[in-house]
């Protein structure tokens, strides 16, 4: 899942919409990343919640997730693709093994 999640969410929309936002409506690019940050965690979050297999929506793991999504969106823009699918991918082994 970490390599899939981080292509689409990260790699996708994150990286897009820095790229609208920034060069198409014209807002500076510390404000274009934190747009997209928020909205790009927003829908990672929201993605975990969707029936049938996803979790019941409640706000405690919905803001969880929000916020691990503004933490590897942080990761991937500062690090890199790789560093924020392997950090994802560790995350998801030790849930796996803790769960």
């Amino acid at each position: 899942a970490g390599v899939y999640e981080e292509t689409v969410f990260r790699l996708g929309l994150l990286s897009g919409l820095v790229f609208v936002l920034e060069k198409l409506v014209r807002i500076a690019r510390w404000a274009a990343l934190l747009g997209a940050l928020l909205l790009s965690a927003a829908v990672f979050s929201g993605m975990h919640h969707l029936p049938p297999y996803g979790d019941p929506i409640a706000l405690g793991p919905f803001v969880f997730r929000v916020l691990a999504g503004i933490f590897f969106g942080l990761l991937f823009w500062r690090r890199g693709f790789a560093v924020a699918v392997y950090t994802h991918a560790c995350y998801d082994i030790f849930v796996l093994v803790i769960r």
